[in-house]
């Protein structure tokens, strides 16, 4: 803030020379001129930095003091408009600057999107496009209300979202939707059912009816405790209940997976090619010839961008940007994987699968592993028997009563 202010004043720098360089800074002072800077040459001479309206009294005391003044150096706003004011085209030229670089501040240029797990950000980039906020839009139109309803119509996983602009520099704030967990109704009819084949070996029934024992085989999809509960009174209808109980069986797994024994990677040549390209906005100019461009690599090639925008961070943005392409030319070569590397690969997958199979409360009682090697490929097969809760929830609906017949 010193430096603008200083700048906007008319200053001079000036050299005093003489036997007396002290006496004349010490009748500065105590006719209150303000100088800066003061830099001793030698014990004779002196430069220091005065206002351009006090230069006539300190030459004054500088005749005074017996020392000569002479000015090096005019600096400040008014001295360079002083020197512009005949100059119609470069005034023309800063005025229209200003006026661009408002104009440009009053865009949006650029959109940083916060991240989000559950929505991709090409997802809140279009959702966004649709209510309005793009490269180019006005900003001062926009309205966060009507955004964020426009937005969260779009992507429902969102709860909510705000536009914070900075200048022609927006950030997208937002937060994912929490899911409602689900609410356990002890009203609802509910009866369990086995979710996969097993050996039944321990039933713990809470509520319900049990219609498996332990040591009967069951089938996915076949009931295990049943919700309804006949009344020990002969003509009392049978009551409905919320099942719960724990059905705990023994189950067999067979899980495979396979993997290439071969795999194809990169190789970079060390060839690079380079070009650029002006953005203006929205729109893209190449400075280059696309045809030639591509005949210089001869096989296939990574291309890294790199963006230089005409900016002041947290100050201004403007549409222009500078855009540098390196396309890195790269073969192609088949590399042997270690086939013991992959089979303890294969080995940890499927033993994490199972678990997400079983569930936390599930144990595995025995696991055996086998592979082969088939095609190229290597295939692992789990071989497992575990121990787990098979009872799954399942909304109770009455069997439709039979129509009777007359004779």
């Amino acid at each position: 803030m010193a430096i603008l202010t200083e700048w906007l004043r008319a200053t001079a720098r000036v050299r005093v020379q003489g036997a007396s360089v002290t006496r004349f800074l010490n009748a500065c002072a105590q006719q209150n001129l303000a100088f800066q800077k003061p830099d001793p040459e030698d014990e004779f001479s002196c430069t220091i930095t005065l206002r351009k309206r006090d230069l006539e009294k300190a030459q004054t005391l500088s005749a005074r003091s017996g020392c000569t003044l002479s000015v090096l150096e005019m600096r400040g706003a008014p001295i360079v408009l002083r020197r512009c004011r005949k100059r119609f085209v470069l005034i023309a030229l800063a005025v229209l600057s200003c006026a661009a670089l408002l104009w440009s501040s009053l865009h949006i240029w650029e959109i940083d999107v916060q991240s989000a797990e559950g929505v991709e950000e090409t997802e809140i980039r279009a959702a966004l496009d649709r209510a309005g906020v793009r490269i180019g839009s006005f900003w001062p139109t926009f309205s966060n209300a009507q955004i964020q309803c426009a937005v969260l119509q779009d992507l429902p996983q969102l709860s909510w979202l705000a536009v914070n602009i900075n200048g022609s520099h927006a950030t997208v704030s937002l937060r994912e939707r929490v899911e409602v967990p689900e609410i356990y109704d002890e009203k609802t009819d509910v009866r369990l059912v086995a979710s996969k084949a097993g050996l039944v070996t321990k039933l713990q029934v809470l509520q319900g009816r049990a219609v498996v024992s332990v040591g009967q085989t069951v089938l996915p999809g076949e009931t295990l405790v049943s919700c309804e509960l006949p009344s020990s009174f002969e003509k009392a209808p049978t009551r409905l209940v919320h099942a719960k109980a724990q059905v705990f069986a023994r189950t067999w797994y067979n899980l495979c997976a396979c993997a290439p024994l071969e795999r194809t990677e990169k190789r970079y040549t060390g060839r690079e090619r380079r070009r650029f390209a002006l953005e203006i906005g929205n729109r893209r100019i190449n400075l280059y010839n696309v045809a030639d461009n591509s005949r210089n690599l001869h096989t296939e090639y990574d291309t890294l961008s790199k963006e230089y925008r005409l900016a002041v961070r947290d100050v201004f943005t403007t549409p222009l940007a500078l855009v540098a392409e390196t396309r890195r030319e790269f073969t192609r070569q088949t590399v042997t994987e270690d086939a013991n590397a992959v089979y303890r690969t294969l080995e940890a997958q499927l033993l994490q699968r199972l678990q997400q199979e079983i569930g936390e409360d599930g144990t595995v009682t025995a696991q055996s592993f086998s592979a082969e090697e088939r095609d190229g490929c290597l295939y692992v097969t789990l071989h497992a028997e575990c121990v787990e809760d098979i009872a799954r929830e399942e909304l109770y609906t009455p069997e439709p009563t039979p129509p009777v017949q007359e004779e």
